[in-house]
């Protein structure tokens, strides 16, 4: 309703935080503001433009320039490496732009600069550590590349001025088939469900097919 822009930033900036980050219910007109700052050009912050990228991911219709906002916004994120759990909700259009079909996330959200140990493993009996890294306040996130049919099993251990205690356990896995079929990832997954489905002929011939792809691409391309 008007007034200093450093207070409607800071307006905006807090409740698009807290949706980004706590999943906060917020107006609807935060959104709408932060669109018109945005197709303006005004300068945002992070908060609002990560906020708006999420809001946008969860819109099952978005307008023309809506489409282009979010185009834009995961050009400037994943070229900067900073992915999150929501940019799988968006559609194939995007999902193939950003080769984001390979990729799946185990998403953590706690107090910001604190220390966060994954434990995962692909057979459930080994189990490999990493510190997640923090790719914005509070949120932390470890990427992964699943074909089809692998599943990832987690647990995390927080660890805030006391002793180490685990916080949350879970799973994710791949069950589609990639949809950018000609790709060697998606021939891969081909090969994989041909084999699950236990196609024999299938499978000799998407084999036939890959092996005879791979060989043109080595003798064609050079590794750097």
């Amino acid at each position: 309703g008007g007034g200093r822009e450093l207070v409607c930033m800071a307006y905006l900036s807090y409740f698009a935080h807290a949706y980004l980050v706590k999943d906060a219910v917020v107006p609807e007109q935060i959104f709408w503001q932060i669109t018109m700052r945005y197709s303006r050009r005004a300068e945002l912050n992070d908060a609002c433009r990560l906020g708006l990228l999420k809001y946008l991911a969860a819109k099952k219709e978005r307008k023309r320039e809506q489409s282009e906002i979010a185009d834009e916004l995961l050009a400037l994120y994943t070229e900067k490496n900073i992915y999150f759990a929501f940019y799988r909700q968006f559609e194939k259009k995007l999902i193939l732009k950003y080769h984001l079909y390979d990729k799946f996330f185990v998403e953590y959200h706690a107090e910001p600069k604190g220390r966060i140990m994954l434990h995962y493993s692909f057979d459930g009996v080994h189990y490999r550590e990493e510190e997640l890294q923090e790719v914005y306040d509070g949120i932390y996130v470890k990427q992964f590349i699943l074909f089809f049919g692998e599943t990832v099993q987690y647990y995390m251990v927080e660890s805030s001025g006391g002793e180490p205690k685990v916080t949350e356990s879970g799973s994710i896995s791949n069950q589609n088939v990639t949809e950018n079929e000609s790709s060697r990832y998606g021939k891969l997954n081909e090969l994989l469900l041909h084999e699950a489905l236990e196609e024999t002929e299938a499978l000799k011939r998407e084999l036939k097919n890959y092996y005879g792809m791979k060989r043109v691409t080595e003798e064609v391309f050079d590794l750097l």
